[in-house]
């Protein structure tokens, strides 16, 4: 069994968490304590890069198709690029014949500082003889700088309304830090919005793959 080298025993737990972790997290997320679960939904990505939406509703419609929930993307059904007036959505929607709607815009774009402080190591101090138990209580790094790092933040909303009566179902707001709208990070969007479908009761129960 390889050895984890004792230098990385030492570095702040915190820095596993940062690399572990993905760049989008929920940041709010209501559902209506009243929604019935929709039997079908159309996928609307709202971008002016018509890759960027298409990659999206792909995305949502293939996370939630595999666990049962019939989808649409809104490409297949509105052929045109660019903005889509209400009008022609409405159309679209009774077209695709679906009883709910998923409409998925950025609405935020916002910078946050983070502190991030610099390691530096100590110099040896001497305590050897004592035993190897002693050592690790005193780490041989210590913060002696602190840099300031600024990360663009994207809010990104998905709303789910039912189709005939404009009612909402389930509003998630996502928070994705430096977005570059990469398939990683897109993919990462989609995989909370499935998640919080499920989360709703949205999903049907023998759609969902357990692994």
């Amino acid at each position: 069994m390889p050895k984890i080298p004792y230098a990385l025993l030492l570095l702040p737990p915190l820095l596993f968490i940062a690399i572990a972790c993905s760049t989008t997290h929920i940041a709010q997320s209501w559902i209506s304590p009243t929604a019935a679960r929709p039997k079908s939904v159309m996928v609307f990505g709202v971008s002016q890069e018509e890759s960027v939406r298409r990659t999206y509703e792909d995305a949502v419609s293939a996370k939630l198709s595999a666990q049962g929930l019939p989808t649409t993307q809104s490409y297949n059904v509105i052929k045109m690029q660019g903005e889509v007036s209400p009008e022609e959505a409405m159309v679209a929607v009774r077209r695709a014949k679906v009883d709910s709607v998923l409409i998925t815009r950025l609405v935020r774009l916002a910078k946050e500082i983070e502190v991030a402080p610099d390691i530096s190591t100590m110099p040896p101090l001497g305590y050897g003889a004592v035993g190897p138990y002693y050592s690790p209580l005193w780490p041989s790094y210590y913060y002696n700088s602190y840099r300031l790092i600024e990360h663009e933040l994207a809010y990104i909303e998905s709303n789910l309304y039912k189709a005939d009566s404009s009612a909402l179902l389930i509003s998630i707001l996502t928070r994705t830090e430096d977005p570059t709208y990469s398939t990683q990070q897109i993919e990462e969007v989609a995989e909370l919005v499935a998640r919080e479908f499920r989360r709703a009761g949205f999903i049907p129960t023998q759609g969902v793959n357990r692994r």
